[in-house]
């Protein structure tokens, strides 16, 4: 063997090397994001029982409440984060593939994606203020009182922006990323960071995707 093809053979094995002590090294990261997202889910699914045992006790109150969200701009913003979700998987995959500079612009569509989220359920926010829905003293649903119904919207309000708090915080980690991606160094630590925000992020849509059932789809609308 001449001694180019034998230093080429040892700088592969010590390049191998190194991507599986990097990988190691990494790994922790992965699996904090996973710890944190179970505490999350405990967090998560409280909020989703007490909404259980609510419902139970008020039925009718639940579904006279969920009469009175828009439906339509629920299923916009599904739609809206689920194709957020997407950008940020492929944008992750890129990263893993050591291509931050193709990264770049999906996470960027991914935060693009989020901002329209928060901007549409703002929107709802006032529909839903200017329609004394917001719970006090004078809430009322179509000018009477129904029982259960303000507790719904104090559920509503409060796990929605829950919700939307958490995907502010993945908006601002896309952003992140994508500014550093293109100058990302060295690219695959950076790859295996984005997978950690994709994770998030994909942990943020599944909450919304129980949400949105229990917030617009309680009762037939006429």
């Amino acid at each position: 063997m001449s001694q180019a093809a034998t230093l080429a053979a040892r700088g592969a094995v010590a390049g191998d090397a190194a991507a599986r002590e990097s990988t190691r090294r990494e790994d922790p990261a992965e699996l904090g994001m996973w710890i944190f997202l179970a505490g999350e889910v405990l967090f998560f699914g409280a909020l989703f029982v007490a909404y259980a045992v609510a419902r139970m006790h008020h039925p009718a109150g639940f579904a006279a409440a969920s009469a009175r969200t828009d439906v339509w701009l629920g299923t916009l913003n599904t739609a809206v984060l689920l194709s957020s979700s997407l950008a940020v998987a492929i944008g992750a995959q890129a990263a893993r593939q050591l291509q931050p500079r193709d990264a770049a612009p999906w996470l960027w569509a991914a935060a693009a994606l989020g901002i329209v989220f928060l901007a549409i359920k703002g929107i709802e926010y006032r529909k839903e203020w200017n329609e004394g829905l917001f719970p006090g003293a004078d809430f009322r649903i179509d000018g009477r009182e129904v029982a259960g119904a303000e507790l719904f919207f104090a559920w509503y309000f409060l796990v929605t922006a829950l919700h939307a708090l958490h995907l502010g915080i993945g908006i601002l980690l896309c952003i992140g990323f994508a500014i550093a991606s293109p100058s990302a160094a060295p690219p695959k630590v950076d790859g295996t960071r984005v997978h950690v925000v994709a994770l998030y992020w994909h942990f943020v849509d599944v909450v919304w995707i129980f949400l949105y059932p229990l917030i617009y789809l309680v009762a037939p609308r006429s």
